[in-house]
C-alpha cells in the first residue's frame, strides 16, 4: 500500500475519448475518513484494490466496500466510468481490425515482445488476446502494488483528473507522467497496468517483482484455463546498456512463435544507436505490427519482411525532425494501401498501420 499510486497518471494514453482537463474534480464533502484495514495479501485484495482506484465496485463481503460508499469514491468512479465507455468503443475498433487483418498471425503468436511500450498494455492485449506472455520493456519504473493506503479521499481527489487524462490519445509520453504528478508519487508503471487490467475485465493472480527492474503480473479472465502472464522490464534500450539477463530472454525467444510490436516509439528505432535492440526483433519475429516509428520499411524488407500497409502515412510530427520521413514508405502507402484505420495508433489521428510478415 503505497502512496506512489499518484503515477498512475500524468499520460495521455487510450483512445481519443475526450477534452483533457487539468482541474481537479471536486467531490462532495465525505463526513468521515473511511480507513481500510490492511487486508490479506492475495488475489482478492489485489483485484478489490485495484477495482477501488480503477472506479469500479466491489462486493459488499470486501474490506474496501466502504471506501465505494464515500461521496469523493462515487464522484470519481462516475468521472471515470464516463471516460471509459468511448474508450472502450475505441478498443472494440481495434479488435475488429485485429480480427480482420492479423487472424493468421493471431493463430501463431504465443508471445508479443513490445519495446518502447511504456505502460501502454491495452494495445498488445487487444491485438493479440490469445497470446500466453506479453513483454513490454522501457525506461518507467516498475513501481508498487496499489494498496488500502492509496486509496483515501486525498488520493482519490489526485488521481480523478489525472485518469481522465489518461484516457485520451494511443500513446504515452514520459515526461508528462513526470510533469503531471511526478513518478516519485507514483512510483511507476504497475498501477497503470492494473487501471487496465481491471477495466478490461481481468482479474489478477500476481504480482512479482524480479530482476533485472521486472514485474511479472499473471492475469485471467474467468473461465480461463491459463493464466497469462504480462512481463515489463525497465530497460534502457541504448546498445551496451541492455542487462546481460534481459538479452538472454530476448535471444531465448521462439522466433515461430514471437511477435514484435513497435507504436509511438520516438522513432528511435529508426537510430543506430539502438540497433541492438532493434535486431533481437528482427530476429525473433515472425511478424511485426507497427506504425512508422518501428523499423524502417527498407530495412524490413531487407530482413525479408513482406508490408501490409493500412491507414494513411503523413508527414511526421515536426518536433522529431525531417530525417524521420520515409519518402519509399509514402511512394509505397499510395500504391498499395489496404484499407483504412478507424482508430488511433500512433501520433498521428490517423495512423500509418503495418503489418510485416517473414517471408516463409
Amino acid at each position: 500500500m503505497r502512496r506512489e499510486f499518484a503515477l498512475f497518471v500524468a499520460m495521455l494514453a487510450i483512445f481519443a475519448c475526450g477534452n483533457r482537463s487539468r482541474k481537479p474534480v471536486e467531490a462532495e464533502p465525505v463526513q468521515e475518513e473511511i480507513v481500510v484495514a490492511e487486508p490479506l495479501h492475495g488475489p482478492d485484495s489485489l483485484n478489490d484494490a485495484a477495482a477501488v482506484f480503477s472506479g469500479l465496485a466491489v462486493d459488499t463481503t470486501s474490506a474496501y466496500y466502504p471506501l465505494t460508499q464515500t461521496a469523493a469514491w462515487k464522484s470519481h468512479a462516475k468521472l471515470i466510468g464516463d471516460r471509459w465507455a468511448p474508450c472502450r468503443k475505441g478498443l472494440d475498433k481495434v479488435e475488429s481490425f485485429a480480427g480482420d487483418s492479423l487472424a493468421d498471425i493471431r493463430t501463431k503468436a504465443r508471445t508479443v515482445l513490445y519495446t518502447f511500450s511504456g505502460p501502454d498494455f491495452v494495445y498488445p492485449a487487444v491485438l493479440f488476446p490469445d497470446a500466453d506472455t506479453i513483454i513490454m520493456a522501457a525506461l518507467e519504473p516498475v513501481g508498487k502494488v496499489i494498496t488500502a493506503k492509496d486509496l483515501d479521499k486525498k488520493a482519490f481527489l489526485r488521481a480523478t483528473p489525472a485518469l481522465s487524462t489518461l484516457m485520451k490519445s494511443s500513446y504515452f509520453i514520459t515526461k508528462s507522467m513526470k510533469d503531471d504528478l511526478g513518478i516519485e508519487g507514483l512510483g511507476g508503471v504497475t498501477p497503470v497496468f492494473e487501471f487496465f487490467l481491471r477495466r478490461m475485465d481481468y482479474e489478477i493472480l500476481s504480482i512479482n517483482y524480479g530482476e533485472p527492474s521486472l514485474v511479472e503480473i499473471q492475469y485471467f479472465r474467468p473461465g480461463d484455463t491459463k493464466a497469462k502472464v504480462l512481463r515489463y522490464y525497465n530497460v534502457n534500450l541504448r546498445n551496451g546498456n541492455m542487462p546481460a539477463a534481459f538479452t538472454a530472454m530476448l535471444g531465448a525467444l521462439d522466433p515461430a512463435t514471437t511477435v514484435g510490436m513497435f507504436k509511438s516509439s520516438s522513432y528511435c528505432l529508426h537510430e543506430d544507436q539502438y540497433g541492438e535492440v532493434r535486431e533481437y526483433v528482427l530476429e525473433h519475429s515472425f511478424a511485426i505490427v507497427q506504425d512508422d516509428t518501428g523499423v524502417r520499411k527498407q530495412l524490413l524488407e531487407e530482413k525479408g519482411f513482406r508490408l501490409t500497409l493500412y491507414g494513411e502515412y503523413r508527414h511526421p510530427l515536426a518536433v522529431f525532425g525531417p530525417a524521420v520521413y520515409q519518402a519509399d514508405l509514402a511512394e509505397a502507402y499510395k500504391k498499395t494501401c489496404a484499407g483504412p484505420v478507424d482508430f488511433r495508433f500512433g501520433y498521428n489521428g490517423v495512423p500509418p498501420l503495418m503489418i510485416a510478415r517473414k517471408a516463409l
